[in-house]
């Protein structure tokens, strides 16, 4: 995994040259969940119904490494992989960045980064770098997904310890909304197969869905209407679902060990200062090696904190003033928006799973995922209703580096 891993952050080792290397995944999922739910590995993909599915956790990275000399480098990495419609052909980029190091304990970067808080942030693509068929959805399914800036990294040992501190500024993506600003750090420690990372980042929506747009107007329109009680109703609604300029602050711990056979990681997020993305989230891994197979188990939760709101009854008050047709449509928008307000992120998954490495580059895992989803809590999902649901997603895959 280490080896893995290192691969996935570092570039080429001599300069002069432009080095290619790549990375992919091949799998099948299938789940058994309510009719038209469907399983995402992350809130970026194209919505499905479920069953068997080829497109879950394919994909394709191809990776660019130039170093004129030791102080400068140049990357770029695109992926290949299951993305909603809306997404830009620029999505596809993963990294595009410059880097400088005027010296061997100081790293500055500037373009498309990784967002660097995670355990696995610099290669939660790179299937072959991790021990599990995909990094918990509960944890990775909806963070940011990249950071276009600038970040600076200092490195030092203590003897005992290396240690590395990041800080970063930027514009961060997160399943299409965009956050600007967002700045933040890191500090990691690592000595003795034991690596500690604790984090910090605050960034700020600067848009919301045309979808959400659509239904903040319509709530608008009707919180102008003379009736008692309405704005309140209409303006409970709008605040939960408008949060452009809402802040969102993440506090994370992780920590991982190796020893021998054994090797355990286990990281918590707290996501903080909104009604609607307030949450928490962690999940704790465990795994024992048998020479080239290992097996592994997985729990891992999300939990969103806001109280459930109900839907005003508006076609009954509204009747009387603007006729039935009118008020049907706003008991419509009452109810949609309710239910929009309502999506939240409340579910728990246990998992096991077998890794097999065929190969130095080639690695076969089977996974299967016992999914509880609490009431209202299925926004990790597509097509997610408002009941309380159970669901099974079993995967093989082949995850390869090249």
């Amino acid at each position: 995994m280490q080896a893995a891993s290192l691969w996935a952050q570092t570039g080429p080792a001599g300069t002069g040259a432009l080095h290619f290397s790549g990375f992919g995944t091949v799998g099948l999922t299938h789940t058994a969940a309510p009719p038209a739910w469907g399983f995402l590995r992350t809130l970026d993909q194209r919505s499905n119904s479920g069953g068997l599915r080829g497109d879950t956790d394919s994909r394709l990275g191809l990776q660019l490494n130039y170093a004129p000399n030791s102080a400068f480098e140049f990357v770029g990495q695109a992926l290949i992989a299951n993305r909603e419609p809306s997404a830009s052909a620029s999505d596809a980029i993963e990294w595009a960045f410059a880097a400088y190091r005027p010296n061997g304990a100081t790293t500055l970067r500037l373009g498309r980064l990784n967002f660097d808080e995670f355990l696995m942030s610099d290669y939660r693509n790179v299937g072959f770098a991790y021990l599990a068929a995909r990094p918990p959805v509960e944890y990775y399914g909806s963070i940011p997904s990249s950071l276009d800036g600038v970040d600076a990294t200092r490195t030092w040992d203590t003897g005992s310890a290396l240690w590395r501190a990041k800080v970063f500024i930027g514009r961060l993506k997160e399943a299409g909304a965009v956050l600007d600003p967002g700045y933040g750090f890191s500090v990691t420690r690592e000595a003795d197969g034991l690596t500690l990372r604790a984090g910090w980042a605050r960034a700020r929506f600067t848009n919301i869905t045309p979808q959400l747009q659509a239904a903040v107007a319509a709530l608008n329109e009707v919180a102008a209407l003379p009736v008692p009680g309405l704005a309140a109703q209409a303006n409970q609604l709008t605040h939960r679902l408008d949060y452009e300029g809402t802040r969102l602050n993440y506090t994370t711990l992780g920590l991982a060990y190796e020893a021998g056979a054994w090797q355990w990681s286990a990281e918590a997020t707290v996501v903080s200062e909104s009604p609607l993305f307030s949450a928490r989230a962690g999940y704790a891994l465990l795994g024992r090696s048998f020479g080239p197979v290992t097996v592994y188990g997985i729990v891992s939760g999300i939990a969103s904190t806001p109280a459930l709101l109900a839907a005003p009854p508006w076609g009954p008050e509204l009747a009387p003033l603007i006729g039935p047709l009118q008020a049907a449509a706003a008991q419509a928008l009452a109810d949609g928006a309710t239910d929009a307000a309502n999506r939240l992120l409340r579910q728990h998954t246990l998992a096991v799973g077998l890794r097999w490495n065929l190969q130095p580059r080639l690695a076969l895992k089977l996974q299967l995922d016992d999914v509880t989803i609490a009431d209202h809590g299925g926004s990790l999902w597509s097509a997610g209703s408002a009941a309380a649901a159970h669901a099974r997603v079993a995967t093989v895959l082949l995850d390869f580096i090249f």
